[in-house]
């Protein structure tokens, strides 16, 4: 038998995909921001729990950009977005999350649509929508630093 000529190379290990491998850990990713979406909803939510559902918001606004260009989805995760703005700037000049009723029902529209986002695609495009987010915050945080620089 002939011995082999080249040195054994394994292949590269692509980074680990977090989406749906199972039901379980589908349903982990929409509860996050859902458990934040709670916290706000009984007016103790923080910084961290504002971030959590503006990501979800911003990958599901991505992912329906990406994949679907229907101008509802788009309108509900926008409004979604504004309500969050308003909770954000509450936060920072009164150091507490107190919403309204019409704030707590755009931000749960929104996050729900993004659930029905991420049940009508798959892995990959859940992936690539990932992508392009960290490649949008990225962009965004060496812009900043150039300008404070």
């Amino acid at each position: 038998m002939k011995k082999r000529n080249k040195q054994y190379r394994p292949k590269p290990v692509l980074p680990m995909l977090m989406f749906a491998y199972d039901a379980a850990h589908a349903t982990q990713l929409k509860m996050m921001p859902h458990t934040a979406f709670d916290r706000v909803s009984e007016g103790v939510a923080n910084g961290d729990d504002i971030a959590t559902i503006v990501v979800r918001l911003d990958w599901g606004y991505i992912l329906a950009k990406t994949l679907f260009d229907e101008p509802v989805i788009s309108n509900i995760l926008e409004t979604a977005f504004e309500a969050v703005k308003t909770l954000r700037e509450a936060i920072n000049t009164h150091g507490s999350c107190l919403a309204t009723q019409n704030e707590l029902q755009a931000i749960g529209i929104g996050l729900n649509t993004v659930d029905d986002l991420q049940d009508n695609s798959t892995r990959r495009e859940q992936w690539n929508a990932l992508n392009k987010l960290n490649d949008l915050c990225g962009r965004l945080s060496s812009a900043r630093a150039t300008a404070i620089s």
